[in-house]
């Protein structure tokens, strides 16, 4: 009867609470290098001995965000009672109320759970809580200085979260009990936790903790654990060879879920509304980073993904695998904007492509895709994609809208119609790692119709070599199908946010330095800007950043063109050169490519040879040099166009047009000499059966400045009019009259020269030293 009374005996002998407390808080500081407050202790009446603390808090990490780690309001610990009596603190069971537990981590990556003073020291016995008697000390020799756990209980928990981005993640643990009645059984854990609305309960089962002590051991240790949510499953069950240090496992995992979407906010990922998924595979210690998987099956059925992909309804998906080592086949069925979606794929051992190393010999690969009326098949094999080399794939197919494949693929894609492709993709030199050949490229849509082959190179600047050719190209309908709409018409000229006429903004050169193009193509049909061009031909080369165009030439049925360009987009400030030569254009596009009205008939040539250097279009044009040449003879304007050009400065001078109907031209010329930005203006010629009107004067590019000298005259009085004089800056001119009137010479003795556009055409049309033009 008295044998009941002897621990109580020995904790009124030896412990009282101060001293409980002064032990516990002494030990921590030791072993962690943090303060342990345990606040108000008291040692309850119970059996086995027990005490209670209140307000327990522990000291954060210096720069965390709040100054304790860990907060407990409440917390009881059951006490060894023969290990307390010669100086060893031994806690058997614990129970916390409503902890509060904080884990972040800091500027440099550590984590505030990571403490000053190794735990290795607390089981190595360096850490002491009191001096122990002489008849204690051989005792304490024998045994080092756990703490035994055998139960933990938590109620009303939190722990919180914060990432290296510093957002928070919290979890509310509504109840965790584990156990383990010694280190020889079982251990046990059962948990419900509340975490983005979703509650989860998950439980563990192992074998005997001893086994985390023993590394030597290899029998096979097991482990069981489920977690489960509402509407969603999951279990991972085997076993362990090596426990402590997570190897040899040989684990069953299979999960399911009603709706796959209804989870998302469980994962850092947004995950697809699949419904009906069930998954199950097996995990084996590969002795790498990746396990190895085998009887792998993944199904999901009837799902709606429209807000996961517009238009797209799934009836049945199926994806199964023996293993790694062994081929992929994918079944896929449902709808596409209301059209039949099909996928069927058979792929060879996922192994070698992710580059284990451990399969070798041929992949086979078969695909076919069909959605939105278009179908796309690829039939062939990689030989060794252990080394990464071997890519034969033959790919064809059709398809007779491309945009509407855009929600599918979830980018924009242009709306090329009416769709044949095929071609052969194979290996660069060094593999497919290293890049693609692509050969025997046949494309055939409305837009275009073309053949060749690329040459794809993956290195820091993309080298890509392309020789193309074609029978027709519509580069306007290309454009068209681009924006999904026509293009419209060119803005009206107007002064940008800087205040200036010419574009400050830098232009979009950095994609050039980071790739390297070697370019031939022919097109026997060219269609640009409602003209057609025939024999178009181009030869460009991209490297390192210098770009050279030389030459691009296409004929027109009164002449061609011929361009040769260069650029060198590494420099702080881009050098170009230009040279062009375009005879027997039609002005139309031209002109409404200016924003001006393009009801305009007749031919044009632009002849010019400059150079400069810059990174904007103002900065280029602020250093200019060269010359301009434009040229036009017998051709008819609409007046609008003849009104919004030159109708200010007649209407000063007394003449004009009233903006309605249209007029025949002789001529329209111009030429203009650059040098370092300033362009001279060496010859304008307006000649039209009413009106001559001549000019000259200069354009300083760089502050967009203007300084004109008009002088107009009309034909049917013979009379010259008042000089008119245009200055100001571009966006913001101002047109007045000279006193004086100009008095032009005729051969006749009196009137305007009957003929002045022969002078005026030629004198465009030398702009650039070239063949003479009749």
């Amino acid at each position: 009867m008295l044998l009941p009374a002897l621990p109580w005996l020995a904790v009124a002998l030896f412990v009282d609470a101060a001293m409980l407390r002064a032990q516990v808080e002494a030990a921590a500081l030791r072993v962690t290098g943090r303060t342990l407050s345990l606040g108000h202790v008291t040692i309850l009446n119970t059996l086995p001995l027990s005490f209670a603390a209140e307000d327990v808090t522990f000291a954060n990490a210096p720069g965390g965000s709040r100054p304790d780690m860990l907060r407990i309001p409440y917390a009881e610990a059951t006490l060894g009672i023969l290990p307390l009596l010669y100086g060893r603190l031994e806690i058997t069971s614990l129970v916390l109320s409503r902890p509060d537990l904080v884990l972040e981590t800091d500027m440099s990556g550590a984590g505030n759970w990571q403490l000053a003073t190794r735990p290795a020291d607390l089981a190595s016995g360096r850490i002491r809580t009191s001096p122990r008697p002489r008849w204690a000390r051989r005792h304490a020799a024998e045994e080092r200085w756990v703490i035994a756990l055998e139960q933990l209980r938590i109620r009303e928990g939190r722990l919180a979260w914060r990432n290296d981005a510093g957002a928070w993640t919290t979890v509310e643990v509504k109840r965790l009990d584990a156990a383990a009645l010694g280190m020889e059984e079982r251990g046990e854990l059962a948990a419900q936790v509340l975490h983005a609305g979703h509650m989860v309960t998950a439980t563990l089962n192992t074998g005997r903790l001893a086994r985390l002590r023993d590394p030597t051991a290899t029998a096979p240790w097991p482990l069981r654990l489920e977690l489960e949510t509402p509407g969603a499953h999951a279990s991972i069950v085997g076993t362990l060879t090596h426990p402590g240090e997570l190897r040899g496992y040989v684990l069953a995992v299979e999960g399911s879920a009603e709706n796959l979407g209804d989870l998302d906010s469980l994962l850092p990922a947004r995950l697809p509304p699949l419904r009906k998924l069930v998954f199950k595979t097996r995990l084996a210690d590969s002795g790498g980073a990746m396990p190895a998987m085998s009887g792998i099956s993944l199904r999901a059925r009837e799902s709606d993904l429209d807000s996961w992909v517009p238009g797209l309804c799934l009836d049945d998906l199926q994806l199964a695998a023996d293993s790694f080592d062994q081929p992929v086949h994918v079944a896929l069925d449902g709808r596409f904007d209301r059209q039949p979606l099909h996928l069927a794929a058979s792929l060879g051992a996922p192994a070698a492509l992710l580059s284990l190393g451990r399969v070798a010999g041929r992949m086979p690969v078969e695909l076919d895709f069909a959605a939105a009326g278009g179908v796309l098949n690829v039939r062939g094999a990689i030989a060794a994609p252990e080394r990464g080399a071997g890519l034969d794939l033959d790919l064809s197919g059709t398809m007779p809208d491309l945009g509407t494949l855009s929600p599918l693929l979830g980018f924009r894609l242009p709306r090329f119609r009416n769709i044949t492709v095929g071609l052969h993709a194979g290996d660069a030199e060094g593999g497919f790692r290293q890049g693609l050949a692509l050969r025997g490229i046949a494309i055939r849509s409305s837009e275009a119709d073309l053949a060749g082959e690329v040459d794809l190179r993956f290195a820091d600047r993309t080298p890509i070599r392309a020789v193309l050719t074609g029978h027709s190209l519509d580069i306007d309908a290309l454009g068209a199908a681009i924006d999904g709409a026509a293009p419209p018409p060119g803005p009206a000229p107007g002064a940008t946010e800087g205040g200036w006429l010419i574009p400050s903004d830098r232009l979009p050169l950095a994609g050039l330095a980071r790739t390297d193009l070697d370019l031939r193509g022919t097109i026997a049909l060219l269609q640009l800007g409602g003209t057609q061009f025939r024999d178009a031909s181009v030869e460009a080369r991209l490297h390192d950043g210098q770009l050279t165009i030389d030459p691009l030439t296409a004929a027109l049925p009164g002449g061609g063109i011929g361009l040769k360009a260069s650029l060198n987009v590494r420099a702080r400030f881009p050098p170009f050169s230009l040279t062009l030569r375009a005879t027997g254009m039609p002005a139309r596009p031209v002109f409404g490519a200016l924003g001006l009205p393009d009801d305009v008939t007749g031919t044009m040539s632009l002849i010019a040879g400059l150079r400069g250097a810059g990174a904007s279009w103002h900065e280029l044009a602020s250093g200019l040099t060269g010359q301009v040449g434009f040229a036009m003879s017998d051709a008819e304007f609409d007046n609008r166009t003849l009104e919004a050009v030159f109708g200010p400065a007649l209407r000063v001078a007394g003449l004009g047009w009233n903006g309605i109907g249209r007029t025949p031209a002789r001529c329209l010329t111009l030429r203009l000499d650059a040098r370092d930005g300033l362009a001279t203006l060496r010859s304008l010629v307006l000649d039209t059966p009413s009106l001559l009107l001549q000019g000259d004067g200069a354009l300083q590019l760089h502050d967009e400045r203007v300084a004109l000298r008009l002088r107009p005259s009309a034909r049917a009085s013979g009379q010259p009019a008042p000089i008119v004089r245009v200055g100001g800056v571009f966006t913001r001119t101002t047109v007045y009259t000279e006193q004086a009137t100009l008095e032009v010479p005729s051969p006749s003795g009196g009137g305007l020269p009957p003929d002045i556009c022969a002078e005026a055409l030629a004198t465009a049309r030398a702009a650039v030293a070239g063949p003479s033009q009749p």
